[in-house]
């Protein structure tokens, strides 16, 4: 399984990770400063766990929306 990321507004891909494990999902996003996590108001997911765990941990600011 691989996770897709999404600009919402833009309708545009942003990229597509291979592999959705926890600590594959945890690494990419890291690339990226708090500053620049911390600008991230709204991460649309389904129910799978890690995509919730990992919004709540690493984007402070960002609401979950989950979409079944």
């Amino acid at each position: 399984m691989s996770c897709i990321l999404m600009d919402g507004e833009a309708g545009k891909l942003v990229d597509i990770i291979e592999n959705r494990q926890k600590k594959k999902l945890e690494a990419y996003f890291q690339r990226y400063s708090l500053e620049k996590r911390s600008q991230v108001q709204l991460v649309v997911t389904d129910f799978y766990s890690p995509y919730i765990t990992l919004t709540k941990e690493l984007f402070p600011n960002a609401n979950v929306l989950i979409d079944r």
